[in-house]
């Protein structure tokens, strides 16, 4: 009992230690929760064995990472990666962040040359200590992404209510009217996850928290009524009951509203992606005349 007390008396000493050294403002650079790995890689950089880089991000910001000179591409993505988690789990928890489709569309690079090669060393590059190192789209974004980025003027807002959703964008799209300014895309909803849309719903160039999007409903099975609300990584559930949407005092549409699980049912895990789906409707039991998936949006729980 005297031996196992001496080692946990000698466990919580330095574990006062270490916190001190970590709040000294010499070692800002050292993780909150450093594994042996930060630390050795810590020791190299002031042994000039280790290099940090500064990569930069579409957003114009930076961040910081340290790595062994001897390091590869993959080595520095990972490092994105852990940095990135970290930073996210410190201001608001955990948020799924889909690293293979962002390195399925984006890339690094160093002097205009896309680093594509995984087992490359970051030295075969001419990267060295302090440089910067940017994050690229992969290819040329296509003609109507841009099209589609660059056909709004400055200043332009798209938030419509959903009398116009309903009654101008759904009813024009199901009759094939002409839209005066095609600012809706259609996609596949349930061959993609919740956070592969924003880059295909993307319009203009300020930060969105909804995305619109036309997508037909996908049938559960091809002789029945129920709709397949399932993806790859999880499922979409319906919640609360339908709302009515009004025009003139009369319903012209009605809105389900859905949250985002991943996994599979009925384990899933609850996520922050909601959708609002509309389709056109006289009246609340009268059997609808179309459905089209017109809006998602993304929210973080409120912690209080």
């Amino acid at each position: 009992m005297a031996e196992y007390s001496n080692s946990s008396v000698k466990k919580e000493k330095l574990q006062s230690m270490l916190t001190t050294l970590l709040e000294d403002p010499i070692l800002t650079d050292v993780p909150k929760k450093p594994t042996l790995a930060d630390v050795d890689t810590l020791i190299n950089l002031e042994l000039g064995s280790a290099m940090r880089i500064s990569v930069l991000k579409l957003d114009g910001t930076s961040l910081d990472v340290a790595m062994m000179n001897s390091a590869t591409v993959k080595d520095l993505k990972l490092a994105i990666k852990k940095k990135v988690n970290d930073m996210e789990q410190s201001k608001m928890g955990h948020r799924h962040i889909s690293w293979k489709h962002i390195w399925a569309n984006y890339c690094l690079s160093y002097h205009n040359e896309k680093l594509l090669d995984d087992n490359s060393a970051l030295q075969n590059f001419g990267i060295r200590n302090n440089s910067q190192v940017p994050i690229k789209a992969t290819e040329e974004r296509s003609s109507s992404m841009v099209e589609m980025e660059t056909c709004v003027p400055p200043g332009f807002r798209f938030h419509p209510t959903e009398e116009e959703l309903v009654g101008y964008y759904l009813k024009r799209k199901i009759n094939s009217l002409k839209i005066n300014l095609e600012v809706i895309v259609e996609l596949d909803l349930y061959k993609m996850e919740p956070w592969d849309i924003q880059d295909r719903c993307k319009l203009g160039y300020e930060e969105q928290n909804e995305w619109y999007f036309f997508s037909h409903k996908d049938k559960k099975y091809p002789t029945g009524t129920r709709t397949n609300r399932a993806t790859a990584a999880g499922f979409w559930k319906a919640t609360g009951r339908d709302k009515a949407v009004m025009s003139k005092n009369r319903i012209i549409g009605m809105r389900k509203t859905l949250v985002f699980y991943q996994g599979r049912a009925p384990n899933g895990r609850k996520s922050d992606w909601i959708m609002h789906e509309y389709r056109l409707q006289t009246s609340e039991h009268a059997p609808p005349q179309a459905s089209i998936s017109l809006s998602i949006s993304y929210f973080s729980i409120d912690p209080n």
